[in-house]
């Protein structure tokens, strides 16, 4: 849980290329790219860039974004579509992870609607992580907000049906772990 300068340093280069990537990943999207062929240019994308794709990466369309770890099988983007792509890459041992969706083409209104509410849970958390707080209570006001709008509660769906966040380093996934308990 405690980094070095140097650490530091790493880890956020290889976040800084895997945001690149997320943009670049957007402006290629059309109706009719599958989740696969999205997923090999992230591939590509990240080498070019100086980086390791760490895993395969997630990349879902449509209903199955809704699910925390997605779905077995590819899908092809419509309009409308919800996009979500999970992805991370390594500079020197050193992971990325980063999560982000969004719709293809323009936002219903209960789409806008959710994504604000998304948005009101992350400030929440962020008011939440201080030093000495703990990492429960930052996954409790993110997850205070989504249950006071009439989600879950606790980890049921619709919800918030995985934790808040968690750290990263060596691994993609480290302490602290931002969840109940």
């Amino acid at each position: 849980m405690v980094k070095s300068v140097a650490e530091i340093a790493l880890i956020q280069r290889a976040m800084d290329i895997t945001l690149e990537v997320h943009k670049a990943a957007a402006r290629i999207l059309h109706e009719g790219i599958t989740t696969t062929d999205v997923l090999a240019f992230l591939q590509q994308a990240h080498v070019k860039l100086g980086a390791t794709l760490t895993g395969s990466g997630i990349v879902l369309f449509g209903e199955p974004t809704a699910y925390p770890h997605g779905v077995p099988y590819p899908q092809s983007l419509r309009p409308g579509d919800m996009v979500l792509i999970d992805v991370g890459a390594e500079i020197e041992g050193y992971r990325s992870d980063l999560t982000r969706s969004y719709v293809f083409g323009e936002p219903t209104t209960r789409q806008q609607q959710i994504w604000e509410l998304e948005h009101a849970a992350q400030l929440a958390a962020f008011a939440a992580a201080r030093p000495g707080a703990p990492c429960e209570a930052v996954d409790a006001a993110a997850r205070g907000v989504i249950v006071a709008a009439g989600f879950g509660p606790g980890y049921a769906t619709p919800g918030l049906p995985h934790r808040t966040g968690h750290g990263i380093g060596l691994d993609v996934h480290e302490e602290a772990y931002i969840v109940q308990g």
